[in-house]
């Protein structure tokens, strides 16, 4: 009868021992003998990969000065952005950077309207017209001196002007946008008669220029200038678009309105 243990036979070679220490040399040496090429080649490359204890040692010690050089860096940083983030009132601000050669009460009056822009109003609505009129006024400003008008981009159709109450700055209210608009609409209607005038013939001796006159007045008295009006709303997007300015660009603050 066979005493010998299943589990002391060699998977290898098949060879049997009685005794367990015997066995279990046998089969660290056998298994060696009996690999392919190939895994004692990714044996000795997996061995030999293996980094000493000296160099783990080397590598931990790069890693922590990499780690304390990196937590200065952040703690430098933390540090220059509690000195930047300073609050700024935009309005403080304005009255020590920016004087303009004008007050806004002036500007609007300066406001030209002409036959262009009748001609203008002929083919387009009265938003685009008034917007037009506001942008040809901006163009002008050639002279490099700063216009009474003032938005930032942190904060969309946000304007600011500078007024006649102690030459300061201040926000531009949507009362005060619209008593600009109607300023701007009377100089229009003003114009459309003086273009009527000028054309009191033509318009006399054709039906066509009779209903293009007759279209651009109900153009001009059918504007309704109201806080929730739809022509409000363009013209400001419109003016906003083209004097925004990115403060950050000059300087790094949080900003109060």
């Amino acid at each position: 009868m066979d005493t010998t243990s299943p589990n002391q036979r060699c998977p290898h070679c098949d060879k049997k021992y009685t005794r367990k220490l015997s066995y279990t040399r046998h089969v660290i040496l056998c298994e060696v003998l009996h690999q392919t090429k190939r895994e004692k080649k990714c044996a000795e490359e997996e061995t030999t990969d293996i980094p000493t204890t000296r160099q783990l040692y080397n590598i931990i010690q790069e890693l922590a000065i990499k780690y304390q050089n990196m937590e200065q860096k952040m703690n430098d940083m933390q540090k220059w952005v509690e000195t930047k983030k300073k609050k700024l009132n935009i309005i403080n601000w304005l009255n020590t950077n920016c004087e303009p050669t004008t007050l806004i009460q002036n500007w609007i009056q300066t406001i030209l309207v002409n036959e262009q822009h009748i001609e203008i109003l002929i083919e387009q609505n009265m938003a685009q017209t008034i917007s037009a009129i506001l942008r040809e006024k901006l163009q002008q400003n050639k002279d490099g001196s700063h216009k009474p008008l003032y938005c930032l981009t942190q904060k969309e159709n946000l304007f600011y002007c500078y007024n006649n109450a102690e030459d300061k700055w201040s926000q531009f209210t949507t009362e005060e946008f619209i008593i600009m608009l109607k300023r701007i609409h009377g100089k229009l209607v003003k114009a459309l008669c003086e273009w009527h005038d000028k054309n009191v013939e033509k318009i006399n001796r054709s039906d066509k220029m009779q209903i293009l006159y007759n279209k651009t007045m109900i153009k001009l008295m059918g504007a309704n200038f109201t806080q929730d009006s739809q022509i409000l709303s363009k013209i400001k997007n419109d003016l906003y678009h083209q004097i925004k300015t990115d403060i950050k660009n000059v300087i790094e603050y949080e900003f109060e309105y």
